[in-house]
């Protein structure tokens, strides 16, 4: 199915479409069907995910970047404890999460950058106007997240060899 942005226009009796912008609907791209389902992401996230990928696909970039943020949230809940649940701010949470882990660290000013996109893309009324490329790039870095904290780890456990018994 594809869904046509365009205008309507009638002159003397007849009526023309003007197509601006075809976006296509359906199949949807769907990244997080490919999620290693043993990688123990939350299911929160995931479907926070997946529906971010849902709204990229039919250009909607305000509520894409507020479902990757979502998503964000309930992985820095999932990984971080009950300490970082307890902060009641998604920055408090990210800020802690950093201090425990060496490798976000390194990702943290980029994990920032989700937040921040989401939230110009959930408080539209304090922010500037969201672009498709910028939520392109949130659903991207969340992407990369999940590879790194579930994904990366679980397929390593699972190709770790064991030690037959003796």
């Amino acid at each position: 199915m594809v869904i046509e942005r365009g205008t309507r226009t009638t002159t003397r009796g007849v009526t023309s479409y003007n197509l601006e912008q075809p976006i296509f609907w359906w199949p949807t791209p769907n990244a997080a069907e490919r999620i290693d389902p043993d990688a123990g992401l939350p299911d929160k996230a995931r479907d926070a995910y997946a529906e971010g990928l849902r709204c990229l696909a039919v250009q909607a970039p305000n509520a894409a970047a507020g479902r990757f943020r979502s998503a964000l949230a309930v992985i820095a809940d999932d990984k971080g404890g009950q300490e970082i649940k307890s902060e009641r701010t998604l920055t408090g949470k990210l800020k802690r999460l950093y201090e425990g882990n060496p490798l976000l660290i390194a990702l943290g000013e980029h994990i920032d950058t989700i937040k921040v996109i989401g939230d110009a893309g959930t408080h539209q009324e304090d922010w500037p106007p969201l672009s498709q490329e910028q939520a392109e790039l949130a659903g991207q870095l969340v992407h990369h997240l999940i590879e790194a904290l579930y994904e990366f780890p679980a397929r390593m456990l699972r190709s770790r060899p064991v030690r037959p018994p003796k």
